[in-house]
């Protein structure tokens, strides 16, 4: 991906496939089914300039490991979390599509003080009861639309 660099980082005993960018504030993007990290390549450009940018391939997609278990949403969110702390970033915000959005969501209960900031891609009925859920949770910021994050140009 343009500005980027591609990394091999072993975290939660797997191999992780990612690419990382940018300088600021770190930002980590979250793909959907069935979808990698390169979803998000016509975006990262414009976001390179203000923030440190990870765009993970998650656990079993793309070119990480795909090892026989660990899919649970918990591990995945675990995955990240240590990816994160592999790459030197202790806080994040996060930003997840479908599948990712569910990892994203998992990842700001489970390690609420990492994951400072996080948004939740809608794009199904059944992850719109879902984003009801997490909405009316206490979590620090929430669930939104893409277009509701007011970090991300209009696609």
């Amino acid at each position: 991906m343009r500005g980027m660099t591609r990394k091999m980082v072993r975290a939660n005993g797997i191999r992780l496939n990612a690419w990382a960018g940018g300088e600021g504030p770190a930002l980590l993007l979250l793909h959907g089914y069935p979808q990698t990290g390169q979803m998000w390549r016509k975006i990262t450009p414009s976001l390179i300039d203000q923030f440190s940018v990870v765009c993970p391939d998650l656990h079993g997609y793309g070119d990480s490991e795909k090892p026989r278990d660990g899919f649970d949403k918990r591990t995945m969110a675990k995955d990240m979390a240590e990816l994160m702390r592999e790459l030197g970033h202790e806080t994040y915000a996060v930003v997840g599509h479908d599948r990712g959005g569910r990892v994203a969501h998992r990842l700001a209960i489970d390690m609420a003080t990492q994951s400072r900031n996080w948004r939740s891609l809608i794009s199904s009925r059944r992850t719109r009861c879902f984003a009801t859920r997490a909405r009316n949770s206490r979590l620090p910021t929430g669930t939104g639309s893409f277009s509701r994050c007011p970090i991300f140009p209009r696609l």
